[in-house]
């Protein structure tokens, strides 16, 4: 038998919860009526519309900080801490925009670590990526691969994150360049 109370149990659920997938399911499946069902499963499809919208502002926000970060410099390791952005999306951005330069993109957020590596042929000969991309990976835990300057990768200890910072920025002191 459908029940009005527990429809209105979901659009107090809907109104506290970013996870829109288990609660559409869940809807989908909840015995309530069709036209609560419809307006509950409405006001999902709206709220998934407003968090791309807001994921993609986020994600802009995040590359104009990131190439901000690069500024003047010719290289430069960059961490992002608790953010969903992942590296890979954000080095496709940057390389567009920063073009001769060399970065390290550091991504936590809550279930892991990316790492991305990126050195432009300029530096390719005194700048090794993979060891770059080693130094920085090992206290993550993370695993990547690439080739030339390009290397790419994911860990799993984001409580590494402070250490693979500080080992990738430790290596590009200890380069001249």
């Amino acid at each position: 038998m459908a029940s009005y109370a527990e429809g209105e149990m979901y659009f107090k659920t809907l109104e506290e919860t970013d996870d829109i997938t288990q609660l559409t399911e869940e809807i989908k499946e909840a015995a309530i009526p069709a036209t609560q069902k419809k307006e509950l499963l409405d006001k999902l499809g709206k709220k998934k519309r407003d968090l791309i919208e807001l994921e993609k502002i986020q994600m802009k926000e995040c590359l104009e900080s990131c190439i901000a970060a690069l500024g003047k410099k010719d290289i430069e390791v960059i961490a992002i801490r608790d953010k969903n952005q992942t590296a890979p999306k954000l080095v496709k951005g940057i390389t567009k925009k920063m073009k001769k330069k060399s970065f390290m993109l550091l991504c936590k957020n809550k279930a892991d670590v990316s790492i991305a590596v990126c050195v432009c042929k300029e530096h390719l000969d005194k700048v090794g990526a993979k060891k770059w991309f080693d130094l920085a990976a090992a206290p993550v835990q993370a695993k990547g691969g690439g080739k030339g300057g390009n290397i790419a990768g994911k860990g799993t200890n984001v409580d590494g994150f402070e250490e693979a910072e500080a080992s990738a920025r430790a290596f590009l002191e200890s380069i001249q360049l």
